[in-house]
């Protein structure tokens, strides 16, 4: 019963798990009291956790971001926490590798091999395949965020160095 229940919940919440990551929303109490019931040493639920919190972290950072606040935006703590997220990321990756691998193919047309690099996946399965470009675009989305928070802090610390050197240029 709880396995169909996550099953159950991964496939009617996952499309907009990511949108909701994508627009740094914050979790809802209902994804709040799913996440404390599910069972951390489950694939799935591990990768249901891996998308709750990045979409915490996502929110966490949009919101500093958005608040202008310079102590908040360039504290150092977002960097401890992406890199947990990573970590548990790519944990994930390396486990599933062994459970729903898939395989890694060179792109060829007709007799002509095109350049190296050009490679494609081929999945087990419409749900394999669902599964790792999910995790693939959360890892995306996680380092955008990142990317995010590093460019607001430069601008606020650009932004707090270069008013000293304004107004005493100008007494």
């Amino acid at each position: 019963m709880a396995r169909t229940l996550q099953d159950r919940h991964t496939r009617l919440t996952v499309p907009l798990e990511q949108e909701n990551i994508e627009f740094g929303l914050f979790p809802s109490p209902a994804d709040e009291r799913l996440h404390n019931l599910l069972d951390s040493t489950s694939r799935t639920s591990r990768w249901i956790l891996n998308m709750f919190n990045a979409r915490f972290f996502s929110a966490n950072v949009y919101h500093d971001i958005q608040s202008g606040i310079p102590d908040r935006i360039g504290n150092n703590s977002v960097l401890q926490r992406f890199k947990k997220l990573e970590n548990d990321n790519h944990q994930w990756d390396s486990d599933a590798r062994i459970a729903i691998p898939y395989q890694t193919t060179a792109y060829i047309v007709g007799d002509h091999p095109r350049p190296e690099g050009q490679k494609y996946h081929i999945y087990r399965g419409f749900w394999s395949e669902t599964l790792w470009n999910k995790h693939r675009s959360v890892i995306i989305i996680l380092n955008q965020t990142l990317l995010a928070r590093l460019g607001a802090a430069n601008h606020a610390i650009g932004t707090l160095i270069s008013r000293p050197a304004i107004s005493s240029n100008c007494g």
